[in-house]
């Protein structure tokens, strides 16, 4: 039985420092246009772009990897533009919510927006590399055995300290379209909020 651990550290790395570099260099704009301590509502839109090409990247070489894994022809069978709609869902309500905490930072009184600023440019920045990675390749390699005939996915918690509830799910299966106990379809996916996201290194084993 062929058995797929799409955990690939190497590839995790590179796609983080990607999204450090796209997704910094919009921070970076939108710290150079707020207009006192007002984001313009534009920035929206030109974050989700970006988040959407990174994301859509990423889970496609995650996808492409664990369908060859299987079978090389099966790779073909992975239709890329299929996943552009719900990522394309994701890309637009996490820029909403990513900027709607950097305007509650700046709503703050008596706030130094370089202060909110310099916190977007830095740890948030971090953070949310780090969580598309996750959302992104979960997504990707569901998307990867789904194409190759996978039928179960298998949930593999990475870190060497998870938080209890990642914890508790090391191991656990679900059919390869179906949902985990904890109501995810993989690491990293949305339905977990923003505490069950961050900081999150867990993968998806196909069967």
């Amino acid at each position: 039985m062929t058995r797929v651990d799409a955990n690939w550290p190497w590839l995790r790395v590179r796609h983080e420092q990607e999204n450090l570099t796209a997704v910094g260099k919009v921070f970076a704009a939108m710290a150079e246009d707020l207009r006192g301590t007002t984001l313009p509502k534009a920035w929206d839109g030109r974050l989700a772009d970006v988040l959407l090409e990174r994301n859509l990247d990423c889970a496609a070489e995650f996808g492409f990897r664990v369908a060859a894994a299987f079978d090389a022809r099966a790779a073909t069978d992975l239709d890329v533009d299929a996943m552009v709609p719900w990522l394309t869902v994701v890309a637009t309500n996490s820029a909403v919510n990513i900027n709607a905490t950097t305007r509650a930072a700046l709503a703050v009184e008596d706030v130094d927006p370089t202060d909110v600023t310099d916190e977007l440019l830095g740890r948030r920045l971090t953070v949310i590399a780090s969580a598309m990675v996750t959302m992104a390749a979960g997504f990707g390699a569901k998307e990867g055995g789904s194409a190759a005939g996978a039928t179960v996915k298998l949930w593999s918690v990475n870190s060497g300290n998870p938080r209890s509830s990642h914890s508790a799910m090391s191991g656990a299966t679900a059919p390869i379209e179906g949902t985990f106990s904890n109501g995810a379809r993989w690491p990293g996916d949305p339905v977990l909020g923003t505490d069950g996201i961050a900081g999150c290194m867990c993968s998806l084993v196909i069967v």
